[in-house]
Parts: C-alpha cells; sequence; structure tokens
C-alpha cells in the first residue's frame, strides 16, 4: 500500500507584478493509487528583507501572522483566508504554501 505523505511544500518564485495573479486552494486533493488522498492548507511562508516570515492558518481559515523580530514569540490575527492575499504579507512575497494531510 502507499502511503502519501503527511506535508506537500509548493515553492514560489513570484515577483511583485505576479503577486495579484496568484490563486491559493484551500485544499489539495490527489489520488494515490485508487484512494483520493486530500490535504489542508496550513501555513505559507514568506520572504522579503532577508527575513522569513509565516502565517499560520487554521481549519477555520483563520490566519495568524508571525515574525520572530517584530511579534516576538507570539501570533496576530490577520483575518481569514477569504478575506486576505496570502500571496504577500507586510510587503513580503510569499515562497511556500504548505499542506498537511487530513
Amino acid at each position: 500500500m502507499i502511503r502519501p505523505p503527511p506535508f506537500l511544500f509548493l515553492e514560489l518564485q513570484l515577483s511583485q507584478e505576479a503577486v495579484h495573479n496568484v490563486s491559493t486552494r484551500r485544499h489539495i486533493t490527489l489520488s494515490t493509487g485508487d484512494i483520493p488522498c486530500t490535504w489542508r492548507l496550513c501555513s505559507v511562508i514568506y520572504l522579503g528583507e532577508a527575513h522569513f516570515t509565516c502565517r499560520f492558518i487554521e481549519r477555520n481559515g483563520n490566519a495568524w501572522y508571525h515574525d520572530g523580530i517584530s511579534t516576538g514569540s507570539s501570533c496576530v490575527l490577520d483575518g481569514t483566508i477569504d478575506t486576505i492575499s496570502l500571496a504577500s504579507a507586510r510587503g513580503r512575497l510569499a515562497t511556500h504554501f504548505i499542506y498537511r494531510l487530513e
């Protein structure tokens, strides 16, 4: 039996001009053999000014922003994935979308 990977990592190479053309899926479904498997978006990593930041995505769609420099050990609620752009965060561009097996 083929076991699906617990995480899918999708790497992006965005430019400022391409940010507005990014479409993000909340779920990805692929078949492993005859069994469909679904992964849920759980995090987005951003890069800008030689510094990485991220957003954690809850099952209900809440997006929490984390920047170790400005937020320390805390996360800040940015909104929901239906109300914010996931392609950029506070001037930084998305570099990776991380999906978790449901």
